[in-house]
């Protein structure tokens, strides 16, 4: 019922593997228009946006998902939206947001800005000891908290506006008990 009516010869079949036909921003939008379809006030969702974006910038790489759950739920915010806005960290924004962090936790253990900008990575996977990883590490844990609470506001004061906005000129989105209450 739902199958093309010819099939895909085995040229696009190996291109679509490469490029999706729909191309690779379709699955960003649908999930920014899930996000924005959320069930629960704004502020719900709002505070499940900076709640996931608090748990994606944890620098220790494994536990995002857990902390932005976590940090969802002390904030009273939804824990679908904390998981989902957890992805803002990814393998592009990871550098920036790890070298944000370092910066910030050099100033903040050696009582100045650092002047070098990058941290030494050639020594770290030469030879690689518990010594050389908890020097990069260590200002990385100090920095955490300080660049994510500010872009976690940030992103909870950008997401309130958006989804008020949304909310008002999209009524038809809104479950049926907000809609007629």
């Amino acid at each position: 019922m739902f199958s093309r009516r010819t099939p895909p010869s085995v040229l696009q079949q190996m291109q679509a593997l490469f490029w999706p036909r729909k191309g690779f921003s379709r699955p960003w939008r649908y999930l920014g228009i899930r996000l924005l379809r959320a069930k629960g006030s704004v502020h719900h969702i709002a505070a499940g946006v900076a709640a996931g974006v608090l748990g994606g910038l944890n620098p220790i790489y494994g536990i995002q998902m857990l902390t932005a759950g976590v940090a969802a739920v002390l904030l009273r915010g939804n824990v679908w939206v904390a998981m989902l806005a957890s992805w803002v960290a990814n393998p592009i924004t990871y550098p920036f947001f790890w070298l944000a962090e370092w910066w910030v936790g050099r100033a903040l253990l050696e009582g100045q800005w650092p002047k070098d900008l990058w941290p030494d990575f050639a020594d770290l996977f030469t030879d690689a000891n518990w010594a050389d990883i908890w020097h990069l590490l260590k200002p990385m844990l100090v920095g955490y908290p300080v660049v994510a609470l500010v872009v976690s506001a940030l992103f909870y004061v950008v997401s309130c506006r958006v989804v008020r906005y949304y909310r008002t000129h999209h009524p038809q989105f809104l479950p049926y008990s907000e809609r007629h209450p």
